[in-house]
């Protein structure tokens, strides 16, 4: 049976994509027999993932598949020193033009998000990045 949070208020809720305690991550670094290839993107690169007229995911919302190893390797350099460890997910948007998602695991900071972009004609993840949506809005 699929993971079904309501959302609680205003305030963030889990999406399916969130992880709990009743569903605990395994470390991995081998992921279906394949070697799991850690991509930090690039502003440009993550930038050309997005498109015009995303589409909002809502809370009943399961993944398409399992990315959560993928996440838990993400060398900790990458997070530019923020905690992402609770595995909370209050925003996924699907591009659908490109047939890709994205996943914004949240951190301690409100406007700081880990994006896990996946690549869902492929099932894999293509990268991830750090979007901190002050600086964006600061034009920095």
């Amino acid at each position: 049976m699929p993971l079904r949070v309501p959302q609680r208020g205003p305030g963030p809720y889990r999406l399916g994509y969130s992880t709990g305690p009743e569903y605990p991550r395994f470390r991995s670094r081998v992921i279906k027999g394949h070697a799991v290839v850690m991509r930090l993107l690039s502003e440009d690169e993550y930038r050309a993932t997005m498109e015009p007229e995303p589409v909002q995911l809502g809370p009943g919302d399961e993944p398409p598949f399992d990315f959560w190893p993928y996440f838990d390797e993400i060398p900790e350099a990458d997070l530019q020193g923020h905690d992402f460890s609770e595995g909370l997910v209050t925003y996924a948007w699907h591009m659908p033009q490109g047939n890709r998602q994205h996943v914004l695991v949240n951190c301690e900071r409100s406007n700081v998000f880990l994006v896990v972009v996946l690549d869902l004609n492929l099932n894999v993840v293509l990268g991830h990045y750090v979007l901190d949506i002050m600086r964006v809005q600061d034009g920095g």
